[in-house]
């Protein structure tokens, strides 16, 4: 069962916790539409704000290619739970790879500080993988979607770097919704499927099966 947790206060710790504990990356256009979008110009008045933040060495501030987003990020291509049935991986990828209609282009985005990431605990640094950026844009609209949508869900959302020394050499989610046990138990597991092919989705969900954790494959 999911007890609401308290959220960071105001804007900024708001947007530090995101990017240190929940997702890697936020494009300034995700920033933008989160916590900007009743300004009468949401980009300029993010870009000022999120400026502050860089030169108080907050975050960090790059350019990176990646592909926008042609389709709702509004529910998984796929949802499984244990003892259902494996899934059609083969048609699992074909919805994953064809919703992509866009090339990639520069985008901006912003990742947590070392000082913020040592602060908080999680992610931080630039980015590490420039070919996972759109992966990470997709699993970041993920969350916002949950922030908005359903915040119980997004209050309770475990980023990967918050627990990948516990799991070396191990395949892990790129997040968690954790419940209130102690210690606290998965309740589901999130992953940006991207593009993945028929055999990625197939390794995907098999460790989530061989654990016994329902998924959302977004």
């Amino acid at each position: 069962m999911l007890r609401p947790a308290v959220l960071a206060p105001g804007i900024e710790e708001t947007i530090l916790d995101t990017l240190a504990r929940r997702v890697h990356v936020l494009s300034l256009e995700q920033l933008a539409g989160a916590w900007w979008g009743r300004a009468e110009r949401p980009l300029d008045a993010a870009r000022r704000r999120l400026n502050q933040f860089v030169a108080t060495g907050k975050l960090i501030q790059q350019t990176a290619l990646a592909r926008p987003f042609s389709f709702l990020v509004d529910r998984p291509v796929l949802t499984w739970e244990p003892p259902e049935p494996d899934p059609d991986f083969e048609a699992t990828s074909y919805r994953l790879k064809d919703r992509w209609a866009e090339p990639h282009r520069e985008t901006v985005v912003y990742t947590a500080s070392r000082q913020t990431g040592f602060r908080l605990g999680g992610f931080s640094g630039p980015i590490k993988h420039p070919d996972q950026v759109t992966h990470d844009l997709l699993l970041a609209q993920v969350y916002l979607f949950c922030l908005k949508n359903h915040p119980l869900v997004a209050s309770h959302w475990v980023g990967e770097e918050c627990y990948r020394d516990e799991h070396r050499g191990e395949k892990i989610p790129d997040a968690k919704i954790l419940d209130d046990a102690t210690p606290p138990n998965v309740a589901l597991v999130i992953e940006s499927g991207g593009e993945y092919d028929a055999s990625r989705v197939d390794a995907f969900h098999r460790s989530c099966k061989e654990k016994a954790l329902p998924y959302q494959l977004w």
